[in-house]
């Protein structure tokens, strides 16, 4: 095909239901104030231009799964209905897995003049990616120079960026290349050795996870607490100036938690009543800076895995916050404890005074309430956010897999999302329903008395044909009572073998 002749862009309607959640995004929109409308997906953005922003989606990540599952939506059938709403359909945006990718096809979309939601994550989509020409690779490396220049990047020089830059183009000419994917088989050290160092990092985000057999390295899901390693892409977050705070000054010193929390929950009504924001808000992030008796400042952040509303935790006594504060208060006394003696102070230096300060927000316009509401189901999805916001450890969460070995009859899966298959799962539900939680990755060899209480489970049978040991091709499972009452999960081979495979709870 003539890479030249490629023109159509894939639209929303050819991505199905079962899409993974990107890292990140590009968005432009002519729209002359976005306000805070531009956090409609997540908290964490940056302008890259005038009319171009960038999201980082990881913030959100548990929160968009589980709305996705709850509405039975696409996921980006469900970004396309609040972008629509938020910004009058009158913008263009892109997904990838790095916001280098998202700029540069946006770029290409732009010159289309196209419109609405697109995704890398679509193998079409992908192949238009790949036959991109270099015009719209070049564009955007003159915004990339100004943000190093903003952010005084050590070792960053403008002119020799261009320069360099000038190079690499009399190069390609000289090679008669199309596009950046004709060198693709150059790699970064190459370009970083002969372009410079800076158009080697950019080649490496062009290609993360594009060549073949390359697993993308920034891929959100791989990290447990919502945080994606940008590397050198130069991120500068956008805030609404003026963010919501409280500051006290206590009358006297105090440092037992019971004190603190009685406080801090006088405090995070106040901060509800502010009001330069509302319930649409939902807090991803809020720092504490606290005044300690010394009069040291210090600063800790209380952050939540999902959005969550202060607000309606109201009547709660902001229970979910206070539990994040807990954790922060433990490990800073840890701090404290751990320092070098100081005779004028106690071992925990009490405090004197803090202020807290809603640092990042999901913003919920009014009209897309109920895209994202509650609704009635047997699995109660907002106990599940509320509840990864409240422990300190992420969640671990298995789907059933349809498999008759009962070692590959489940995976890992996110909080709440039960997947879909369009046929019934009844049986391995039923098969599960008699499996312990807990298995032993490689099973112990026992013996199994005549005298001891088992009663049979199930005959489970694996992949014959490919087995070259008969005697595994199916086994008999147990449920056994050993002699100290404990209930442990136990298979016999062909050979009449007796093994633990598994223990209950």
């Amino acid at each position: 095909m003539n890479k030249k002749s490629i023109v159509k862009v894939i639209d929303l309607k050819t991505l199905s239901r079962d899409e993974t959640l990107p890292c990140f995004g590009a968005f432009y929109c002519e729209i002359e104030s976005v306000g805070k409308n531009i956090f409609s997906l997540t908290p964490w953005v940056m302008q890259w231009t005038e009319n171009i922003w960038l999201f980082n989606l990881s913030p959100c990540r548990n929160f968009w799964a589980i709305q996705k599952e709850k509405k039975k939506k696409g996921l980006y059938e469900l970004f396309e209905q609040i972008l629509d709403i938020s910004f009058e359909k009158e913008y263009l945006s892109v997904f990838a897995n790095h916001p280098w990718q998202c700029i540069f096809f946006l770029d290409y979309l732009l010159e289309k003049k196209a419109k609405g939601v697109f995704s890398l994550n679509t193998l079409l989509n992908r192949r238009i990616y790949e036959s991109l020409p270099w015009d719209h690779w070049f564009n955007p490396l003159v915004i990339l120079s100004d943000h190093l220049n903003y952010l005084k990047v050590k070792g960053f020089r403008e002119s020799q960026f261009r320069s360099k830059q000038a190079q690499l183009k009399r190069f390609i000419k000289r090679m008669d290349l199309w596009g950046p994917f004709d060198l693709s088989q150059a790699d970064v050290a190459s370009i970083k050795r002969r372009f410079s160092g800076w158009l080697g990092e950019v080649w490496a985000w062009t290609f993360n996870g594009f060549l073949e057999g390359e697993k993308q390295t920034l891929n959100l899901f791989n990290s447990e607490d919502n945080q994606v390693n940008l590397g050198s892409f130069p991120w500068i977050p956008f805030q609404i100036d003026d963010p919501p705070r409280v500051i006290r000054h206590l009358e006297y010193p105090v440092n037992r938690w019971d004190v603190v929390e009685s406080l801090l929950i006088e405090d995070f009504s106040k901060l509800c009543a502010v009001n330069s924001w509302t319930e649409r808000e939902q807090v991803s992030s809020i720092i504490w800076g606290i005044t300690l008796y010394n009069l040291k400042s210090l600063k800790v952040e209380l952050n939540f895995r999902n959005p969550y509303s202060l607000h309606s935790d109201t009547r709660n006594n902001f229970k979910t916050a206070l539990y994040q504060a807990y954790y922060a208060y433990m490990e800073l006394m840890d701090k404290l404890r751990a320092r070098e003696t100081d005779l004028d102070l106690p071992e925990e230096i009490p405090f004197v005074g803090w202020e807290i300060e809603i640092n990042e927000c999901l913003y919920i316009p009014p009209q897309i309430t109920e895209l994202i509401s509650t609704e009635n189901s047997k699995l109660n999805y907002e106990d599940i956010l509320d509840l990864q916001n409240k422990i300190p450890l992420p969640i671990e969460s298995y789907v059933i897999v349809p498999d008759f070995f009962p070692d590959l009859s489940f995976r890992s899966g996110e909080a709440g999302n039960t997947g879909e298959y369009d046929f019934s799962l009844n049986q391995w539900i039923e098969a599960s329903s008699n499996r312990p939680f807990f298995y032993y990755k490689n099973p112990l060899p026992i013996t199994c008395p005549l005298e001891l209480k088992r009663r049979f489970l199930e005959r489970t049978s694996n992949d014959w044909w490919e087995s070259e040991n008969l005697k595994d091709i199916t086994k008999d499972y147990f449920l056994l009572e050993d002699r100290e009452g404990n209930f442990i999960w136990v298979f016999r081979d062909n050979s009449g073998a007796w093994y633990k495979h598994g223990i209950y709870s």
